[in-house]
């Protein structure tokens, strides 16, 4: 016969008893099962929710756990994310410190180039772990113009104003009659 253990998140004494013909038995031996040392992160949360320059509406969290993937609730490791695949920038607090073998992060977002991006978690002396591909969208956006007053042929030119929702973007301007109209700046 042999003893497998299969999970346990904490430090536990376990009992075995031997049984002849269903009978038990009155001697007992006690094994200690205890978790291994932080090795790896594993990704429990991933990032989704990704529009341009906006926080994550899903929030990456991560476990610094053993080989087998027990969390080490006594770890207090740094977690530092950053990019792996796709062009931008990644804002918010980069890198949190677990709590109970738990990094929790609360403010990501990134200001890129719409499409797959991917990122990596780290911290010193474990395994890192890489999210799936995830879409960094572009999202609702809205150009608001400033009023402009009627204008009379041979006026000075009129100031163009004009503010945008778009994170990162910048307003340019055309006409779609340039015999009556023309913009430059």
């Amino acid at each position: 016969y042999s003893a497998t253990f299969t999970s346990s998140t904490t430090i536990e004494t376990v009992n075995i008893t031997p049984k002849l013909s269903g009978t038990n038995f009155t001697n007992t031996t006690s094994i200690n099962v205890v978790i291994g040392s932080a090795s790896k992160l594993t990704l429990v949360t991933a990032p989704s929710g990704a529009v341009n320059g906006i926080n994550f509406s899903g929030q990456p969290v991560i476990w610094i756990t053993d080989a087998s993937g027990h969390k080490i609730t006594s770890s207090t490791s740094d977690v530092v994310v950053s990019i792996k695949s796709g062009t931008g920038s990644l804002s918010g607090i980069t890198t949190v410190s677990a709590v109970a073998g738990v990094a929790t992060f609360t403010n990501l977002s990134i200001l890129g180039t719409v499409g797959n991006f991917e990122l990596t978690f780290s911290s010193a002396g474990l395994s890192s772990v890489n999210s799936n591909a995830f879409a960094l969208s572009i999202g609702s956006q809205t150009i608001t113009f400033a009023p402009l007053n009627n204008a009379t042929y041979g006026d000075a030119p009129t100031d163009l104003s004009a503010t945008t929702s778009a994170v990162g973007k910048s307003i340019t301007y055309s006409v779609a009659n340039s015999t009556i109209c023309s913009v430059s700046g």
